[in-house]
């Protein structure tokens, strides 16, 4: 009998490895309970001030809530474009610029027209304008321009201004003889040639349009062969013009 107690003796012995494993087993559920006992005071601690709980949005209702923050933004925006007056909102230099050559413009075309020309004398049309194509000179004998009209009047008979104006100059033209120039407007200005007369206007006189200026004369040295007439000219913006486009001659 004590020979077999002896073996179960020897068969319930533990080894220090074994005895180690089983120390270890033991002191975990130890850890264990007291980790569980420690998470629940958390938890009711956590229930306790649940007034105090911070909670973290997800990120759809981040998303949405940026939307609904950008379109109150952009309504306030529109809003307050709407309430400035437009006479507040000041153009671009560029567009201030054209509307200001847009007005000049406008009073320009609007002072020519308010202009009325007249013949400044009585007669036929001897020699029209023509700047494109060189015409015949009898008295020079070659082809030239002729920025002017030639208008048939007898020597002495009187020549009026065309239009209200000023004298702006009185010259001695080398080929068109004796030449007034009265200005109408910053753009306009006709031109009376081969002119003569005692009794004839002065630079810077006032005229008004069928006022005598003078009188057809035969001063004009490069037309000596042509009829007696007088040579009409029309300056528009500083370039000749066909007078044509002002006045119905006979």
């Amino acid at each position: 009998m004590s020979e077999k107690k002896n073996e179960k003796k020897k068969k319930i012995k533990l080894s220090k490895g074994a005895k180690l494993y089983i120390g270890a087993c033991m002191l975990s559920f130890i850890i264990g309970i007291v980790s569980l006992g420690i998470a629940g005071n958390i938890t009711r601690s956590a229930l306790e001030y649940n007034e105090n709980e911070i909670i973290i949005p997800s990120y759809e209702e981040i998303i949405k809530e940026n939307e609904k923050i950008l379109e109150l933004q952009n309504q306030i925006n529109n809003e307050t474009k709407e309430d400035i007056p437009q006479s507040q909102e000041k153009p671009e230099a560029k567009e201030l610029e054209e509307e200001s050559v847009k007005a000049v413009s406008s009073a320009v075309i609007q002072t020519e027209k308010a202009i009325t020309f007249t013949a400044p004398c009585e007669g036929n049309i001897l020699k029209r304008f023509s700047v494109d194509k060189p015409l015949k000179s009898k008295t020079m004998g070659d082809f030239r321009i002729h920025k002017g009209v030639d208008i048939k009047a007898d020597v002495g008979s009187s020549v009026y201004a065309s239009a209200d104006g000023t004298v702006e100059r009185i010259y001695e033209d080398n080929l068109l003889g004796l030449t007034v120039v009265i200005a109408h407007s910053d753009t306009l200005k006709t031109e009376y040639s081969n002119i003569a007369g005692d009794d004839m206007v002065k630079e810077g006189d006032a005229i008004k349009a069928g006022q005598a200026i003078g009188c057809v004369g035969n001063t004009a040295k490069g037309e000596l062969l042509d009829d007696a007439h007088l040579h009409f000219s029309v300056v528009e913006e500083g370039i000749y013009a066909d007078p044509e486009k002002y006045i119905e001659f006979e």
